[in-house]
């Protein structure tokens, strides 16, 4: 006598949950390893934007840009923006160059002038693979950015 069977036992049921909870165990590493590749990818992607960013900089002004503007102008970062598609936010930030023949005074980089530019994250200039990115967003004030340079020989020699 053969005997039908309609459904799965209790045992059945729990020994398959529990092959599907090893096989996602086994599989959560994977993925999140594969989402951090992506993230650093995306900061080399950041550093190679800010290279040719750069580089057009230096294509349209015949120089590099200026590492700061005397104390309280902004920085590279600031005279990047239209070269990283950014040209809106450019054109908010009021005094973007060097304080030397300015007559009034622009505002400092801190000034409520530029206060929606200097509190602005920008993507290309964020890691998403930083932990600290999101908690720092604002920090002190201005948006935290990942990207540094060095601006070389720090005298004034050359604007005397």
């Amino acid at each position: 006598m053969v005997r039908k069977r309609g459904a799965f036992t209790l045992v059945e049921l729990l020994v398959v949950i529990a092959i599907i909870g090893i096989l996602i165990a086994l599989l959560l590493p994977a993925v999140q390893a594969a989402r951090e590749a992506a993230r650093r990818s995306q900061c080399t992607n950041n550093l190679k934007q800010i290279a040719l960013a750069v580089h057009n900089y230096s294509d349209t002004y015949n120089y590099f840009p200026t590492g700061n503007f005397g104390c309280c102008w902004g920085t590279w970062l600031v005279r990047l923006l239209p070269f990283i598609e950014q040209q809106a936010l450019a054109d908010l930030y009021v005094g973007a160059g060097y304080n030397g023949d300015f007559k009034p005074e622009p505002p400092r980089y801190g000034a409520t002038a530029n206060l929606p530019v200097i509190r602005t994250q920008v993507p290309a200039y964020t890691c998403p693979s930083d932990s600290n990115t999101q908690a720092m967003s604002l920090y002190n004030g201005t948006a935290f950015f990942n990207y540094v340079g060095n601006y070389g020989n720090t005298t004034m020699d050359r604007f005397s």
